[in-house]
């Protein structure tokens, strides 16, 4: 159970610094690519969606971050889900 909790902190943690990083970069798109590369070194997968545009109108982000789930003696493997939106 301890190793469950460990993996949903360790993924929010993550969550939490790759929003910071695109906030702070204002959206970019290359910025917003490598850091679906980076998830992915870390055997995650990220994804997002836009909504908004460029030109005037507020633009957010919606983050979503898929990581490995184990409770091993529970038998339990699987993909757990967070989302955000920025």
């Amino acid at each position: 159970i301890i190793s469950g909790n460990v993996a949903v902190t360790v993924a929010a943690d993550y969550l939490e610094e790759v929003s910071d990083v695109i906030r702070e970069s204002n959206y970019n798109a290359s910025v917003m690519n490598a850091c679906v590369q980076k998830a992915k070194d870390h055997g995650y997968t990220l994804s997002f969606q836009r909504y908004g545009s460029d030109t005037g109108m507020k633009q957010y982000v919606k983050i979503v971050l898929e990581y490995p789930y184990e409770l091993p003696l529970l038998g339990v493997h699987g993909q757990k889900r967070k989302q955000k939106i920025i």
